[in-house]
Parts: C-alpha cells; structure tokens; sequence
C-alpha cells in the first residue's frame, strides 16, 4: 500500500462527517459574539457581500469555467438529493486538464457509479476550492482564506507554514469561530519542524486563545496529547491507559492507543485495540477503512498518525 501522507489521512478522518447539519456549539459568551455561522462560507455558494476587499481573481482554465459556475451554485448545506441531481458528467468530462484528472476520476466514480452523495461532496468542494484559489496565494476576508485553506488538503502533503500563515488571518478575522480556533491550534502545531519537541511558550500560546471548553472537548484529545507529551507513543500510552481506567468503553481512548502501540511497532497489539475501537464504534467507517488498510500486511507506520497528529476532524473544516 503507497504510504499515506497526512493529507489524505486527514481527508479520510472526517470523511463521513463532513456533511452534518449543525455547528458544535461554543460556551454561550462565545455564542453571543458569533453573529451568524461561518459553515455557509465553506460550503455553500459564493458569497458577494461583507468582504474586506475585493478578493483575488481566480485563473480558472477556460474549458473549466462552466464547471465552476456550476459548482459555485450548490450549496452543499442542502440534502445531497436537492444538488446531485443538477450535476452533469459532461462538465466534469470538460474540464479536461492533468492537473486535477486524478480527483476527477474519483468525483465521477462517486457522484455518478457508486453515487455516494457524501464522498462525492467532499471531493466536489475540494474541487471548488482548487477551482476558486487557482492563481490565488492570499486573501483578505473569511471565504477566500477558507477556500485557500482547503485547497491545501488538497495537495498530497500541505504546506504547514503557509496553512498556519492562513489559519492565522483567518483566526484574526473569526477569533470566536469553534472551527478557526481547530484549525488554527492544529496548524500551529503541524507547521513546528520538530513535534517530539515543541517551544514550551506554543501551549501556552494554544491555550490563551483556544476557548478552555472547547480544548477540552473530546475531539481534541489528540491535539492535549501533543501539548502534553510531544509526539512520543510511549508516553502518550501511559496517559491513554490512565485514561481508560476511568472510561475503558471510550473507542476514541482504544484508537488512539492503537496509534501509540503501531508507532511502537506493536502491530498485532495496535490492530487488536482498533478492533475494540471498532465494536464500541460499529458506525465509524473511517476505523472500518483504517482497519483494511493496516491490515493488509504492508502498511506504514506513518499510516496511523491521523487522529492523534492532527487532533482535529476535517468536518470541522466545513462548520
């Protein structure tokens, strides 16, 4: 199996999650200050008011312009059967170019053979990402930033500086935002060229300007860890099995310690913990698909670091 780069573990993470209908909530002051979600800009159509400035051109080829007006005009917020019936093949088919024939193959086995609106969304509004920052490598106002930050999970390995560089402006424009705050403390994270060694002023830094409630939630139990211990398993196991002590049926606990066990070459053990994982959490198929992939034989040990590296979900990349 190719070795997987966080980039596509992160797509695999949320990517039956991505389409919920509603915003994790933040602490009620927070919610006070939020005027209104910031989830249509990611993914719903282009909006033309409340922009700093005008924002940056997108180079968009000329046989995919038609697709991208087409796909400026879903909103994915809505059931997928409202907007999969208005596509058409022959608009992908179009927009003929190498540069993005490999996710075009993947929109047309989803969205037109297997037609699984989720998957096909996802891909969908990673490709309109790509279509509206062609050229771009800026932006003033919250749509462009989120589309320019999207377009970089895109690529088979993110530019980490450049995605924190984003995430930062984005977090100076929507500091209340549960999302921007995700997104920026992972980025943080992700762009330090040394993770088993982190600045001890980087947590303090997280943890002035992450809401307290929202650190603690349990989807950022990855990202704690890393503030914590760095990126070393043994350590992290220690803190896991502490943890289960006191909640031994958490599957999110059983993941991450698969992760810590397979970064230690325990593989037989690593695959056992994700299929307790997987009976505490039947519906997950991101475990389901992790669980395939492992157990193929030849999997990478960097195949695991998903959850725990990134310690945030790509659905929070949309709400």
């Amino acid at each position: 199996m190719k070795k997987l780069s966080v980039a596509v573990i992160l797509i695999a993470i949320g990517s039956v999650f991505f389409l919920r209908s509603a915003e994790k909530p933040l602490p009620q002051q927070q919610q006070q200050r939020k005027k209104k979600s910031s989830k249509k800009i990611f993914l719903g159509p282009r909006r033309t008011t409340g922009r700093t400035k005008e924002a940056p051109a997108s180079v968009v080829p000329p046989n995919c312009r038609l697709l991208k007006d087409r796909l400026e005009e879903i909103d994915f917020n809505l059931p997928a059967e409202e907007w999969l019936a208005g596509l058409e093949e022959r608009d992908l088919k179009a927009c003929d170019s190498a540069k993005y024939a490999k996710r075009m193959e993947t929109i047309q086995a989803e969205c037109f053979r297997s037609r699984d609106a989720e998957k096909c969304g996802i891909e969908l509004v990673f490709l309109r990402s790509l279509l509206r920052t062609e050229g771009v490598t800026d932006g003033d106002d919250k749509e462009m930033l989120a589309d320019l930050i999207l377009s970089q999970f895109t690529k088979d390995l993110p530019d980490f500086p450049q995605l924190e560089r984003l995430t930062s402006k984005l977090m100076d424009l929507d500091p209340s935002g549960a999302s921007v705050q995700k997104l920026w403390a992972m980025s943080k994270l992700l762009s330090q060229r040394d993770l088993s060694n982190l600045p001890p002023d980087l947590s303090e830094e997280i943890r002035a300007r992450v809401d307290p409630e929202l650190l603690d939630d349990r989807e950022l139990l990855g990202l704690n860890l890393l503030l914590e211990n760095g990126t070393d398993p043994e350590k992290i196991e220690g803190s896991l099995r502490e943890r289960m002590e006191a909640d031994p049926d958490d599957s999110y606990l059983h993941e991450i310690l698969g992760w810590s066990l397979w970064n230690q070459n325990k593989r037989a053990e690593a695959l056992a913990e994700l299929e307790r994982a997987i009976e505490l959490n039947p519906k997950d198929q991101w475990l389901r698909d992790l669980q395939r992939n492992l157990g193929s034989g030849n999997a990478s040990v960097h195949s695991y670091q998903g959850r725990l590296m990134l310690g945030v979900e790509t659905d929070d990349l949309f709400n």
